[in-house]
């Protein structure tokens, strides 16, 4: 597994958890924003920059 991977398994399994510990507090969207940026980079496995290169 890449570096990349790691980060967004360790972002899933942070955003779950802080998700079901801290219940009801008004901070849910920033866990679930964790929770999905961690899976996108889970599946993805890289950053993608599809600008194009300026000469």
């Amino acid at each position: 597994m890449n570096k990349v991977r790691i980060l967004g398994i360790i972002l899933l399994i942070l955003g779950v958890s802080l998700f079901l510990i801290y219940d009801n507090n008004g901070i849910d969207f920033a866990f679930g924003f964790l929770s999905a940026l961690g899976l996108v980079l889970a599946i993805s496995g890289t950053f993608k920059n599809n600008s194009p290169k300026k000469i």
